[in-house]
């Protein structure tokens, strides 16, 4: 077994929290991109803002499912899972349109839906019904399952 010295132990320790530093500047490049991070809404075009105005013409008059995520820019869940949402609104293109309402901008649509913790996942089918709720993040996997199963009901 090989044993290190001193000095190679202290080159080691430079390496590894140099690689620490640099992981961690781009978790927060990334994350700074995230328009939930920001509070943007110059959303990815898949994923379009949902206001009180907007409501009937995106939702109510939707010929397609909607998946309607409410999420907060102070919110850690949120912002590790709008990545994720905007990645299942590139999947789904065509079956499913995405929509985001930014919690502190919209508490009629927070208390319409009865939102009480988030990032919380509301799927609407065409005629204003919401059929599926997910509160709290979720991984890739489970966001698909959830939207398969969500789809798949009749």
């Amino acid at each position: 077994m090989a044993m290190l010295t001193t000095k190679g132990l202290l080159l080691l320790l430079a390496l590894l929290a140099g690689a620490a530093v640099a992981l961690w500047n781009a978790t927060k490049a990334a994350a700074a991109q995230s328009p939930a991070a920001e509070g943007k809404n110059d959303l990815d075009a898949e994923v379009k803002p949902l206001t009180k105005d907007n409501y009937k013409s995106e939702v109510e008059e939707s010929l397609q499912p909607v998946l309607i995520d409410f999420y907060a820019t102070w919110c850690g869940p949120c912002k590790r899972m709008a990545p994720l949402v905007e990645q299942l609104a590139t999947e789904y293109k065509g079956k499913l349109k995405v929509l985001k309402v930014n919690v502190d901008e919209q508490p009629e649509l927070v208390a319409q839906y009865g939102i009480d913790g988030y990032p919380t996942l509301v799927i609407v089918r065409p005629g204003n019904q919401a059929t599926h709720k997910s509160v709290g993040y979720k991984d890739i996997s489970l966001l698909r399952k959830f939207i398969d199963n969500a789809l798949s009901a009749r």
